[in-house]
């Protein structure tokens, strides 16, 4: 099974331009666990855990009297795949990264993402099955 016929369309995103409480607002408004920064051409260029959000306020890193921006806390989204691979691809990067969704690509663009419950839903309604390891 493609991961196109499991991912979720309405994906949200911010610019690396967006300041630290644009995108908590952005995390409390959508329940994100993680959200992906985009160029001006929606590819992928950096993702944002809520873990690392909660870190940086946490550590009162805020507290530095300047405004911190979303291209300065992201990271490489490592955790992407193109939307024509397998579902397995997907399972191995839940396994390496422990992420919660992964971000689909179509020619480099963001176009969606799928959670580890999108699989496992696709499992239990038999619409998927795995190889044994």
């Amino acid at each position: 099974m493609k991961i196109l016929e499991l991912m979720k369309v309405h994906t949200i995103v911010s610019s690396p331009d967006a300041t630290i409480a644009e995108v908590v607002d952005l995390f409390d408004l959508y329940q994100l666990s993680v959200l992906y920064v985009v160029d001006s051409r929606g590819v992928p260029i950096g993702s944002i855990s809520e873990k690392s959000i909660s870190e940086l306020v946490c550590d009162n890193l805020l507290g530095q009297n300047r405004v911190i921006t979303a291209g300065e806390i992201m990271r490489w989204p490592n955790n992407v795949v193109d939307e024509h691979s397998e579902v397995e691809e997907a399972l191995r990067l839940f396994r390496d990264d422990e992420v919660e969704n992964i971000g689909v690509t179509s020619v480099g663009r963001l176009i969606g993402t799928v959670r580890r419950i999108d699989i496992c839903q696709a499992i239990l309604a038999g619409d998927l099955v795995l190889q044994s390891q």
